[in-house]
């Protein structure tokens, strides 16, 4: 929480994905408050991770 809080403080504005055990929604929303775009709990189901990671990228071909 404390690096996420830091990069958003020095202008950071890039993704920031929680990847954490704590499933509960209380933390989820630390995380969220803290300045992180998602959280992610284990375990993780592959998919999720990929639609996570597809929200947060741009392919090459989107890009032009």
């Amino acid at each position: 929480l404390r690096a996420t809080q830091e990069l958003r403080r020095s202008g950071y504005a890039g993704p920031v994905v929680a990847l954490t055990a704590h499933a509960m929604t209380e933390e989820r929303n630390r995380c969220l408050a803290a300045g992180m775009n998602e959280h992610i709990s284990k375990p993780v189901r592959r998919q999720a991770l990929i639609d996570v990671i597809g929200r947060f990228t741009v392919s090459a071909s989107d890009s032009r």
